[in-house]
């Protein structure tokens, strides 16, 4: 039944002409508020939940009643621009720090992006002269390395020789050791042969013997053989100044040997 009744509000409803432009359809219906029939393009829902419609003359008044008067609204409004002024003024002045701060900023960073560049051409060369310098002690390094093989080389060979040489040396002094001792032995013999002519062979018997042109060989040769040389130059004994007879005789036959 009531469902009958809602189908028959609602056929009522299509048959009356909106109150704004007269217009009939199925989509009138009847403001909650003023009670007239509105099409749907001038009247509207309270809301989604409420399938009861108002139209928008009501909806106005009503919205309006909820707003509050003007002059609140102004003063309201004043006070939410001089808040909004001060607000910029403040934002203004501290824009104008900011600015002011990002310009002394700037500044300061264009001064310290110079002295990077410079710094970093500073560093360039630095590097470039670093380069160079290593370049160079790599060739030093590369002839020092050669030197030292062909040091190493001729130390070896210098090893070698040496070795030679220390052998040459021990063989050489092996043979002067047997020079030294076989100079001993005859000097032991000289020494035995001296006191052997100074006590067998009296120099002053061969005076009665020879001549004394051979007498003055004999004792020229005897004491350079058994004397001190040092002694026999200040002992050295005159050449006689007999000249040699022509023919010899007797004992002196034999005087060429001299």
């Amino acid at each position: 039944m009531a469902n009958k009744a809602v189908t028959d509000d609602h056929s009522m409803n299509s048959k009356l002409p909106c109150s704004f432009c007269d217009k009939t359809g199925k989509t009138n219906s009847i403001c909650c508020r003023c009670k007239k029939a509105f099409c749907i393009v001038h009247s509207s829902y309270l809301n989604s939940e409420n399938a009861s419609r108002i139209c928008d003359d009501c909806l106005e008044i009503h919205l309006m009643s909820d707003l509050p008067d003007s002059e609140t609204t102004i003063e309201a409004i004043s006070e939410e621009i001089q808040k909004i002024i001060n607000e910029r003024e403040e934002n203004t002045q501290h824009l104008c720090k900011i600015s002011a701060n990002f310009v002394h900023r700037k500044s300061e960073l264009d001064a310290e992006v110079q002295a990077l560049k410079g710094n970093e051409l500073d560093l360039v060369g630095s590097i470039k002269d670093t380069k160079e310098q290593l370049k160079t002690i790599e060739e030093l390094n590369n002839k020092l390395a050669k030197e030292t093989e062909k040091n190493k080389q001729e130390l070896e060979i210098a090893k070698t020789k040496n070795s030679q040489n220390l052998k040459e040396i021990e063989g050489v002094s092996e043979k002067l050791k047997e020079v030294t001792k076989e100079r001993n032995a005859i000097n032991s013999e000289l020494n035995e042969l001296k006191d052997f002519i100074k006590l067998q062979v009296p120099i002053r018997l061969v005076k009665r013997i020879v001549c004394s042109s051979c007498f003055s060989r004999v004792l020229n040769q005897y004491h350079n053989v058994f004397q001190n040389p040092s002694s026999a130059s200040s002992a050295e004994i005159r050449r006689s100044s007999i000249t040699q007879p022509a023919k010899k005789t007797g004992a002196c036959n034999s005087c060429t040997v001299f």
